[in-house]
């Protein structure tokens, strides 16, 4: 765990990008190359990225090397996070900072390969999971984010979609909610898929002594506690298809179902964040 403190500018976006799996054939480096245009296009942008950076497999990893899926050309970790840093390292300056993953801290007994990107890059090394504090220009503190990659899995058994959808926004609440009760926004990686989930504002009624007025609940951003329902939670995505042609993934040989690839967009609006979106690639 790491605990940052940031300026950051009035009016500005936040990116959330995870799972990119550099040396994997499956890898959408197009989707990459988006998110890496978007935090380019504006200098106010910033980005967390949320690890499993690369695919990191080991070819005596009997149990999870895969030949089929393999890029060759970048066979060993170290060229898979070379292959990383130099994508990136156009942007760095604007990365706030970046957690490891799974795949990332398979290799911490020989060597933490993500805190080697983030010396590369000059960024801040997250650990697994950070909890970064944003401050306005003044020195206030206007809300928190939690990030972590994450663990276990998001899904359902229902069979009608919206029911689907509400029960993984439900299962990513409770995984989250527990973790960083002062954080407005708290995001996990890890399960690939793309999901957000808003407050839910209730309705009350109140009275000033002649008429009968309604309200709907609101966080504080920069409160102590927040309640559960008031927060935003995400789940980050990934730039790893299920499928491709000519070479059959785990994803396709154990039938997962599709998941969209890309990854979140915090709107931060005069200190505030207003939204939080999810982009395709």
């Amino acid at each position: 765990m790491q605990l940052f403190k940031k300026v950051l500018p009035r009016n500005c976006n936040i990116l959330f990008g995870s799972c990119t799996h550099i040396g994997s054939k499956l890898t959408h480096y197009d989707g990459i190359e988006q998110f890496k245009d978007e935090l380019l296009s504006k200098p106010t942008n910033r980005a967390i990225f949320l690890g499993d950076l690369c695919e990191a497999i080991l070819v005596d990893d009997s149990k999870r090397f895969d030949p089929d899926t393999q890029d060759l050309a970048i066979l060993t970790p170290g060229q898979q996070y070379q292959r990383f840093i130099d994508i990136f390292r156009p942007c760095a300056k604007q990365i706030l900072y970046i957690n490891t993953g799974n795949h990332d801290y398979k290799h911490i007994k020989t060597i933490d390969l993500v805190d080697w990107v983030c010396h590369e890059l000059k960024v801040p090394y997250g650990t697994y999971s950070s909890k970064i504090t944003i401050y306005d220009s003044r020195g206030k503190p206007r809300f928190k984010i939690y990030t972590t990659h994450g663990n276990g899995s998001i899904s359902s058994i229902a069979d009608d979609p919206i029911r689907k959808l509400a029960n993984m926004k439900l299962s990513l609440k409770r995984k989250l909610a527990p973790l960083a009760a002062d954080c407005f926004l708290a995001v996990m990686a890890h399960t690939h898929r793309l999901i957000v989930s808003p407050p839910e504002k209730e309705l009350y009624l109140t009275d000033d002594g002649e008429k009968i007025k309604q309200h709907y609940t609101m966080a504080q951003q920069d409160a102590e506690y927040i309640p559960a329902h008031l927060r935003w939670y995400l789940n980050s995505g990934s730039f790893l298809k299920n499928q491709i042609l000519g070479s059959s993934g785990y994803a396709e040989r154990a039938m997962y179902s599709p998941v969209e690839l890309g990854y979140g967009r915090a709107i931060i609006e005069d200190y505030q964040i207003v939204d939080v979106q999810k982009v395709l690639v």
